[in-house]
C-alpha cells in the first residue's frame, strides 16, 4: 500500500497530523511529558501530562503500534491531585 506523503493529498486538517506523525515516529518512539500530544487518530484528548509510544526495546506495545496518553482537563488545576488524570489509548 502506498501512503500519500504530500500534505495536500490528505483531507483538510489531516495533512498536518500525518506529516508530523511521519516525521517524528520514523526516528523512533515518541515519549513525551507535557506539550502537544502526537495523536494517531486525531481525537482531542485534553491537556497532555505524559505520552508513551509503543517501544519494543522497552517492552511496551500498545495495540497496533499505538500510544498511551495521560491527560487532564486543565494542567493548572492538576496540582498534586493525580486522581483527575485520564488515560487514553490510540492505535493505528
Amino acid at each position: 500500500m502506498t501512503v500519500p506523503h504530500h500534505i495536500d493529498a490528505w483531507p483538510e486538517g489531516q495533512g498536518e497530523i500525518v506529516e508530523r506523525e511521519m516525521t517524528t515516529r520514523i526516528a523512533g518512539p515518541v515519549h513525551r511529558m507535557l506539550g502537544d500530544p502526537d495523536l494517531i487518530q486525531g481525537y482531542e484528548v485534553g491537556e497532555l501530562v505524559m505520552q508513551f509510544d509503543s517501544d519494543a526495546e522497552a517492552g511496551f506495545i500498545s495495540g497496533d503500534n499505538g500510544m498511551l496518553y495521560f491527560t487532564v482537563d486543565a494542567l493548572e488545576a492538576l496540582g498534586r491531585d493525580f486522581g483527575t488524570l485520564e488515560a487514553h489509548v490510540e492505535s493505528g
